[in-house]
């Protein structure tokens, strides 16, 4: 396990400042856009442009990146990151900004596919677990300091836009100092959906759920505070609760289903999600109007279990393929997240837009009800094979 963090200790100090960034990018987008009067469903399609974006690089990045490789790759598309920031200031409409945020998602996606590759090349199945976890604990801190930083800014104005810029070409800077080589595994013998569905079926649906949720959370909860009567500040401090929440288990998890089923693992995370889902829908109907001890708690306890079910399910589609394979299996496993990440702002900006705020976690509740649903049919078909098999013939001496 030490020694493959010691492979990983250039790329995720690098991925940590490119999502401090993200973080903050992305809740000063849904403020700005709603402070400028755009329509609800319109915000919900400019930030699900950004997951269409990730969607195309998982599709397309296969055919450009074993050229430039991991170290090139990354650094080449947080600099076309900063270009897309600075697009956001100089063209004010739905439009132009969809366009940006496409552009964007598809340099975020190649970067998440370069950072997995160079995680999961690095990790074998007895630490997968463990190592993923790590990087979702980078994650997690990086986007929920990312809402802090939300605060020290005036949103109306371009300083968070220069600040985003800013972080974006920091997370360079580690990768450029770098002397060692990077891992030599990066081929993409071909987009695998077909093969990679039919290996882990699980897998891809856990990687759609961790898809309409975040997709969802991450666009509209900025608006959905707002909508409780939070001020900037305290909107910030709701993000930044769930995100951050999101650090407490990834490790106790990770390490947990290394030892247990994956399964169950996914089975009991869905359950406590669809609970912390279900709190927030009650505290919005109490109309909680500041940030008491209660609303953050469960803010905080619906981050802690809900941002376990992406590493799970990529820990477990990887588990099923051979290392040489790790990189169109991330590539596959992002396609699946993708296509829920960018479902899910849509549909729940349509909730939110006839029912209020509320229809949120609403829209968060039902889509973690369907997956319980699946869980407990994949588990239960599974045992019934197994009842099925014959008794093993004893041999007779």
């Amino acid at each position: 396990m030490r020694q493959t963090l010691h492979q990983l200790r250039v790329i995720l100090p690098c991925y940590g400042f490119l999502y401090l960034g993200n973080g903050l990018f992305s809740t000063l987008l849904s403020v700005r856009a709603s402070i400028e009067g755009f329509a609800m469903v319109a915000i919900g399609i400019i930030m699900a442009a950004y997951f269409a974006g990730i969607l195309l690089s998982a599709c397309t990045a296969r055919l450009f990146l074993p050229h430039f490789g991991f170290h090139r790759g990354f650094v080449l598309f947080a600099l076309l990151l900063v270009l897309c920031t600075m697009s956001f200031q100089a063209f004010v409409d739905p439009a132009s900004w969809a366009a940006s945020r496409f552009v964007a998602g598809y340099c975020v996606g190649t970067i998440l596919i370069i950072t997995e590759s160079w995680i999961n090349s690095s990790a074998n199945n007895g630490n997968r677990g463990r190592v993923l976890s790590v990087y979702m604990v980078v994650n997690n801190l990086a986007l929920g300091c990312g809402q802090l930083l939300f605060s020290i800014g005036d949103p109306t104005g371009n300083q968070l836009f220069m600040l985003v810029s800013s972080l974006f070409i920091l997370a360079c800077f580690p990768l450029l100092a770098m002397t060692d080589n990077t891992p030599k595994t990066f081929t993409f013998k071909r987009f695998a959906l077909i093969e990679v569905f039919k290996t882990a079926p699980l897998g891809m649906a856990c990687a759609l759920m961790a898809g309409l949720l975040n997709g969802s959370f991450l666009s509209l909860g900025p608006i959905y505070a707002q909508g409780l009567g939070l001020n900037y500040a305290e909107v910030g401090q709701f993000m930044a609760l769930v995100l951050i929440g999101g650090l407490l288990l990834q490790w106790p998890i990770g390490w947990l289903s290394d030892k247990v089923n994956r399964k169950m693992i996914m089975l009991s995370a869905a359950l406590l999600s669809l609970l912390g889902s279900l709190l927030l829908v009650t505290f919005n109907l109490l109309n909680i109007s500041q940030m008491g001890f209660g609303f953050s708690l469960a803010a905080l306890f619906y981050g802690a279990v809900s941002m376990t079910l992406s590493p799970i399910g990529s820990a477990y589609a990887n588990d099923l393929f051979s290392k040489d394979k790790v990189s169109h299996v991330a590539s596959t496993v992002l396609f699946s997240y993708c296509v829920g990440a960018i479902s899910g702002p849509i549909l729940a900006s349509l909730v939110m837009e006839v029912i209020g705020s509320v229809g949120l976690f609403i829209s968060c509740s039902v889509y973690l009800a369907i997956f319980v649903l699946i869980v407990c049919a994949s588990l239960w078909g599974k045992r019934t094979k197994l009842l099925a098999l014959p008794p093993p013939l004893t041999q007779v001496t």
